[in-house]
């Protein structure tokens, strides 16, 4: 099939054609779910089936790849029987087309290649092999810096820890190979077992053409390259464009004896240092630094909140310092977790690698009574050498002066400056351990960890009453616990902690987000979006803030509980239509930031979603609530229970109901087998759904005992959240099934009333939906004045299949 401009491929939009080559074309398009640009590789047709399944799965290996030099991978599939590849569209020039300009100068050329071995040390270290590094797949931004390309022949050599070291390269026949000739090694043109080093030959090529503009193994066709590559060595380099000594280093890596060359991406490294001879070098990336807990080697496990206090206490001084990237503390901690090596700098060097930091803080100590014995290491991620230590032996009382050294001496080493920090109150040590003490307990999620959390912080606030993290921390502890108890006691007290650390600390965006998140929950909307927009306008991207601001953007123009006062104030007709529909765009907009949460948030995926739905887009939601799903069955970051209910949804909406069948089947069952603190409105959900695909199916039977299951259910859990909505819907469902006008006016009087069960939003459990389902009711009833009212409220509030819906 030929392909388009304007074309969709799954949720993209292809634009135009911006290259081409033997494995497919490549397309700048628009990802129409998340709003950003994109480059796609279509997949030649001329590929089997199989080698193309296998590439597209290949591919996907990639997607844990996160670096600055490693254009990003989005995801790889197949839509419409078109094979495809999607990655971040990367501005600028590739390398060949800045080469035609001639050849590098010699610190430019230099700078360029670390950045690649850069981004190849934690391709590497993560098993991933590129295989088909030449001009054509480096691109140089408009900054200057490098961004490596197309990992679509990428191969997982092996997975960390496991004896597997190698792979074959060979994935069709004999004779066929995947690759650039000229630039692969010879162990991959023989198709010989592949490691590091393939790679490594292949940069080294492309750093010979920058310093002298010509290919280290030319020939008038492929078949005289590759005899080149076979059985030549290139020419030397004219000393005017290197020296002697890189020369021979740059003739080593580009040896036909792997073993001759460079052991890994940091030994490379270290060799082109030596061999710089007084070029200036910078690669020009950002610098980051990945911070790791320090190892107690005192074993005992009740002194851990030194290790705990210090990482924490550390990131947040750095994270001050301006162009300095500071890894989450959790996420070194779930990236040291997955890594088996026992020697400290080795798996602190890993971990680095891993989460593509340049930098890693490692180090260990020791409590001995009153004395503290530290030692910290700052160490390059990519060879492994120990740059800077610092050490503390002396009264425990001394550990903040440590703190304040080692983070000097790592800023200073960057060659970044410290800010001048504000006056600050004295710190003490009985509340930097009641805080670090807390920190852990609230690290593990649970409920009675999380009322421990509490009960230390308050402790906190008896020492130190001013205290902004802990009353902040108060706050979002007391604001979640709402979520499973749904007592308006627990919002209310985070509002008030929240309000006294912004008495001391007016533009903490953490306690902007948790005071809005507490005033949405006990309906204070107007309030919440302030302070939600207020946190937005100090930190443009914090994900947090935007997931609860999209919320505030899909509530109905109108508190609950008002409804008749406020619809008179509302835009009549189609301009209602209007406001309604602009306010989902920005909730979907402001979703598209939550998203990119590196902690993988489910919520968002499933908000994104439905937005996506609501407006009409339903491929688009379709992607969004299956990326929700696969957050689930990895069982990391925020997740909810049974997507596959969501999932049904929208496929019966696209009238495929026996697909739509078989998900909230799903959903139910995952629902079922879990604890989450949203199972109860979770199953009321799923519930209402089977009835209506009963109803759609003509399944009368069905969608009776869904209705009635889910009435029963609701009935007993009037407290959990959004069950008021579910319960008028089931009702409303049981009269549109059975003609049961009984069943009818009790919906009617739970909505209007809403004083016995709690009508707070939840995904699915929506105002717009319960008055598009009293409006079918009231239809089937014959009560057609009042069904049409309904249906127009339905609509007004933007309610998108009321808006298709047909009363006849």
């Amino acid at each position: 099939m030929r392909i388009q401009p304007r074309q969709r491929l799954s949720h993209y939009r292809l634009e135009q054609r911006i290259g081409a080559g033997g494995m497919g074309e490549v397309w700048r398009a628009v990802d129409e779910a998340l709003g950003r640009d994109a480059a796609i590789k279509v997949l030649p047709e001329k590929f089997s089936p199989a080698l193309s399944k296998r590439l597209i799965r290949e591919a996907e290996v990639c997607a844990q790849l996160q670096h600055p030099a490693i254009a990003t991978f989005f995801e790889a599939g197949v839509a419409d029987g078109t094979s495809f590849i999607a990655m971040e569209l990367v501005r600028g020039e590739t390398l060949r087309r800045k080469l035609q300009g001639g050849p590098l100068s010699g610190s430019d050329a230099l700078d360029l290649v670390t950045g690649l071995l850069e981004a190849l040390g934690h391709a590497h270290s993560s098993g991933i092999l590129h295989r088909d590094i030449k001009p054509e797949n480096i691109m140089v931004t408009d900054e200057g810096l490098p961004r490596l390309l197309d990992f679509g022949l990428a191969k997982h050599i092996r997975i960390y820890g496991s004896a597997e070291a190698t792979t074959v390269t060979r994935l069709t026949a004999p004779g066929t190979l995947l690759g650039t000739v000229g630039y692969m090694s010879p162990e991959q043109l023989r198709g010989e077992p592949l490691d590091e080093r393939a790679d490594l030959f292949a940069v080294a090529a492309v750093l010979y053409e920058l310093l002298c503009g010509q290919p280290a193994f030319s020939g008038a066709s492929p078949t005289e390259k590759l005899s080149a590559v076979l059985s030549r060595d290139p020419d030397p380099l004219d000393p005017s464009v290197a020296s002697p000594v890189l020369d021979t280093f740059i003739r080593r890596c580009l040896s036909r004896d792997r073993e001759r060359r460079p052991a890994d991406a940091g030994d490379f490294l270290r060799g082109l240092r030596q061999s710089r001879e007084g070029l200036p070098g910078a690669t020009g990336l950002a610098p980051s630094v990945a911070l790791l807990d320090l190892q107690n080697l005192s074993g005992n496990a009740d002194n851990d909140w030194i290790a705990t206090g210090i990482a924490e206490s550390l990131a947040a001084d750095l994270g001050r310092v301006e162009g300095l990237k500071i890894f989450p503390v959790q996420a070194s901690r779930q990236a040291a977790a997955a890594v088996s090596d026992t020697d400290l700098l080795q798996r602190a060097q890993q971990v680095a690698l891993r989460l593509g930091a340049r930098w890693v803080v490692c180090g260990s100590f020791q409590k001995i009574g009153s004395r503290l014995r530290v030692i910290s290491h700052l160490v390059e991620a990519l060879t492994g050498e120990t740059v800077a230590t610092e050490k503390l032996d002396g009264a425990i009382d001394n550990m903040f002066e440590f703190q304040d050294r080692l983070g000097e001496v790592i800023v200073a080493h960057l060659d970044l400056s410290m800010p001048v920090a504000a006056a600050a109150p004295e710190r003490k040590l009985d509340v930097f351990e009641l805080c670090a003490r807390a920190e852990r307990l609230a690290q593990t999620g649970g409920k009675e960890s999380m009322t421990q959390a509490g009960e230390l912080l308050e402790r906190v606030l008896e020492v130190e009453p001013d205290h902004v993290p802990a009353l902040t921390t108060l706050a979002r502890m007391l604001g979640m616990k709402h979520v499973y108890t749904s007592n308006p006691e627990f919002p209310r007290r985070a509002i008030e902690y929240a309000k006294r650390a912004l008495v001391v600390d007016p533009d903490s965006v953490e306690t902007l987000v948790w005071l809005g998140y507490a005033r949405f929950q006990i309906g204070e909307y107007d309030e919440s979006a302030k302070h939600f927009s207020r946190a937005l306008e100090i930190e443009p991207g914090n994900y947090t803030a935007a997931y609860f601001y999209a919320s505030h953007f899909l509530l109905p123009m109108h508190s609950q509980g008002i409804h008749r006062q406020q619809r008179q104030m509302q835009p009549p007709g189609s301009a209602a239509k209007c406001v309604q529909t602009r306010r989902k765009e920005e909730a979907r907009r402001l979703l598209q930031i939550a998203v990119q949460d590196p902690r993988k948030s489910g919520f968002s995926w499933l908000g994104l979603g439905i937005c996506h739905i609501e407006l009409g887009h339903f491929e688009n939601g379709l992607w969004c609530l299956e990326q929700a799903r696969q957050i689930e069955m990895e069982g990391e970051g925020f997740v909810l229970a049974g997507i596959d209910g969501y999932i049904g949804e929208c496929l019966r909406l696209c009238n495929r109901l026996d697909e739509a069948m078989q998900r909230v089947m799903a959903g139910l069952q995952q629902v079922e087998k879990s604890d989450h603190f949203y199972r109860d409105t979770l199953r009321g959900i799923y519930l209402n759904t089977l009835g209506k695909i009963g109803l759609d199916r003509g399944d009368q039977a069905a969608a009776r005992a869904a209705f009635q299951q889910a009435a029963q259910h609701l009935r007993g859990r009037s407290k959990a959240r959004g069950v008021g909505q579910l319960l008028v819907q089931a009702l409303a469902g049981q009269a549109r099934t059975d003609g049961d006008a009984a069943a009818l006016g009790e919906a009617r009087r739970l909505f209007d009333e809403r004083s016995d069960y709690n009508f707070e939003f939840m995904w699915g459990c929506r105002e717009d939906i319960s008055l598009l389902e009293l409006a079918r009711a009231a239809w089937t009833l014959r009560q057609t004045d009042l069904a049409r009212d309904y249906l127009e409220r339905a609509r007004d509030l933007g309610c998108f299949e009321a808006r298709r819906e047909d009363l006849r």
